[in-house]
């Protein structure tokens, strides 16, 4: 993920467009992308009575493509990944108490709910998400509930295998997380820092419940996945595919994307879904494989990851 300096509104989606297809985006992406901030701005705008297109915070959040690898991230290896150019654009202003609003400004779906750390998010819906990285924030870091008005309109697929959800819950983290200044305390510098690889690492624990070294874990969002997803939103670069490891995501190496080649995503309809059964069944093959690994490391001593 890189950080631009945008000093247009996001109502200007020529200005905008320019300024995205420079930082990598193709042509037409850009364009995409351009629309979907000023959609997002303006449904900012209705919620929190502000001019359109001057929102405090703006994130691009891609999707994300596993070029090799079997996405068993959560017991370890490693696998090739890309940023897609389909993603979330979200654009947030903070409020100056702990209420947080999250608006898809594409549907109109709203979701109002508190930063607290006994947040009960509903298992099954999108706003499971969102609710989740709130409830963590403020578990460990104490105190780090404010909270913001956050409109998103994206263009990835939901349940299609392009890490929609990850998406979102990282893209609602980068908000709250500039919201709150985790960036100034001494126990985030601690954990996380300015390390990207660690974050990626870190949100990955937020979306499964598992605890980050010091930082407690919790219920997560209900499945026991890995960081794969996260780090390749925050860690691919343009251009670029990515060779990374994981429990820790440590980088491994870039691989140049030719230039005359891009990747085809065909969406085949078939949902990913990770609900009800679907749920239980992928949580059972994580267990498994988490048993598995342990076993291998008794018996032979060995420290494979």
């Amino acid at each position: 993920m890189t950080e631009l300096l945008f000093s247009g509104t996001l109502s200007d989606s020529d200005q905008l467009s320019r300024h995205l297809a420079a930082a990598g985006l193709s042509r037409r992406a850009s364009r995409t992308k351009a629309r979907l901030f000023g959609k997002a701005a303006s449904a900012l705008a209705v919620a929190d009575g502000a001019a359109p297109g001057h929102p405090t915070l703006a994130f691009f959040v891609p999707g994300r493509i596993e070029v090799l690898g079997k996405h068993t991230d959560y017991a370890g290896g490693r696998s090739m990944i890309a940023a897609a150019e389909q993603g979330f654009c979200f654009a947030a202003a903070p409020r100056d108490d702990n209420q947080i609003v999250v608006i898809d400004a594409l549907t109109g779906e709203t979701i109002v709910f508190r930063a607290e750390p006994e947040l009960k998010p509903p298992v099954g819906s999108w706003a499971n998400y969102p609710m989740t990285v709130a409830r963590r924030i403020a578990r460990n870091f104490p105190g780090a509930v404010r909270g913001a008005d956050i409109a998103l309109a994206g263009d990835i697929p939901p349940a299609a295998g392009m890490s929609s959800s990850s998406a979102m819950l990282t893209g609602v983290f980068l908000v709250l997380a500039e919201v709150n200044r985790l960036s100034s305390r001494d126990d985030y510098w601690r954990h996380i820092g300015e390390n990207k690889l660690d974050l990626a690492g870190y949100l990955g624990a937020v979306e499964s419940g598992r605890g980050f070294g010091e930082l407690a874990g919790d219920l997560g969002v209900g499945t026991f996945g890995g960081s794969e997803d996260h780090t390749a939103i925050l860690c691919c670069e343009a251009g670029q595919i990515g060779l990374f490891a994981y429990c820790p995501v440590e980088f491994e190496k870039s691989i140049p994307m030719p230039k005359d080649h891009l990747f085809a995503v065909g969406v085949s309809g078939v949902k990913a879904e990770k609900t009800g059964a679907a749920l239980d069944q992928y949580n059972a093959a994580s267990r498994l494989v988490s048993e598995l690994l342990e076993l291998w490391r008794r018996e032979t001593g060995g420290d494979e990851q």
